[in-house]
């Protein structure tokens, strides 16, 4: 049977936010039809709280923002990545008229093509740099985690020279970001970007170093392959870490961008999505879907979202509404987050596709 977990992250409001509107859809009475529960945080931290929505304990499995993003990369990243090799993130920053460091969306399209091929001559015998899918990593073979490195919003608003990498690495890390800005400042489409009174991107930015994790192998915790379908860099690190595909399996994970901004952009993206995808009328040889809206500021042991299920062989749903008003809702059932993940995703009972 296919199940199917798809996940919003930061796409719930808080208790007061207006209700979502009834649709007069299929959608509509999907969604009516459906179990609400509420979702709650796993009691421990954890710099991974994404590992979450794979059905494991995020404080077992934690690494930092470096090896997540070579990570996503999988085998697209130039060469092997060794045990004791110091992995980063690289974020685009621009300076603004005081040298200030600020934040920045990366380039797209032909600008990105056209950045990112003139910033191949940093690498060096000693630093990989990498540029695929829109985002860019670093790997310092050989390296060390005894440095201090701000996170770019943390270096924002500061001087670009105070705020560079300190330790191990030191000169290496500062002339990679020096020769960077030295680069991004003489090109064509910075040039033409300030002719037309746009920031640049002028800075290359390191940060959230780390050592590939060794974790476990995933296994087959659900009765059959998990895959996982995503853009967000983060997830796509920690499923290349836990070795679990970039696929669309029929049991599959599916992880939504960050929302817009515009509440009514936000509206008519999930709502798009659900008369595409949300059918009451698929019975019980349909796929089994579970939809998963979290608030954008969860914490340990709190209630951090809900989760709507429908389809396959679930039963009769509980007649509660899949909106903000339903997180303070008693009736609605409260499950912990990784149990309600790894329930969404198991194979039914004399299934197929299930394992002892």
């Amino acid at each position: 049977m296919e199940r199917r977990l798809v996940v919003w992250p930061g796409w719930l409001g808080g208790p007061d936010d207006a209700p979502r509107p009834e649709w007069d859809s299929p959608a509509g009475e999907w969604l009516a039809q459906a179990q609400v529960e509420r979702l709650v945080a796993p009691e421990q931290a954890s710099r991974t709280p994404e590992v979450a929505w794979f059905g494991l304990e995020p404080h077992l499995y934690t690494t930092e923002d470096g090896p997540l993003a070579v990570g996503a990369m999988g085998k697209d990243f130039p060469g092997p990545v060794g045990a004791r090799d110091t992995l980063f993130a690289l974020d685009w920053m621009t300076l603004d008229a005081d040298n200030q460091l600020a934040l920045m969306d990366a380039p797209t399209g032909e600008a990105w093509q056209a950045l990112t091929a003139a910033l191949k001559p940093l690498g060096t015998p000693r630093l990989t740099l990498a540029a695929v899918r829109g985002h860019c990593a670093l790997a310092w073979h050989h390296g060390s985690l005894d440095l201090g490195v701000l996170a770019p919003a943390e270096a924002a608003g500061k001087p670009w020279q105070t705020a560079l990498p300190q330790g191990d690495g030191e000169p290496m890390l500062r002339r990679f970001i020096d020769d960077g800005i030295n680069i991004l400042m003489e090109h064509e489409i910075n040039r033409r970007r300030v002719d037309e009174g746009q920031a640049p991107w002028l800075v290359l930015w390191p940060w959230g170093p780390g050592f590939r994790p060794d974790w476990p192998s995933f296994g087959l915790p659900f009765g059959s392959p998990l895959g996982v379908v995503t853009e967000e860099r983060r997830v796509r690190g920690i499923a290349h870490w836990l070795g679990v595909p970039e696929q669309a399996l029929d049991c599959r994970l599916e992880v939504m961008p960050t929302p817009p901004d515009e509440p009514e952009e936000r509206e008519y993206k999930w709502r798009e999505w659900a008369e595409a995808n949300l059918d009451p009328r698929a019975g019980k040889a349909g796929p089994r879907i579970s939809v998963v809206h979290t608030t954008p500021d969860g914490k340990p042991g709190e209630v951090v979202g809900l989760m709507a299920q429908g389809g396959g062989d679930l039963r009769a749903g509980n007649g509660l509404p899949f909106d903000a008003r339903a997180l303070d809702e008693r009736r609605a059932p409260r499950t912990g987050l990784v149990q309600a993940v790894r329930q969404a995703l198991r194979a039914p009972l004399g299934s197929t596709d299930a394992h002892a």
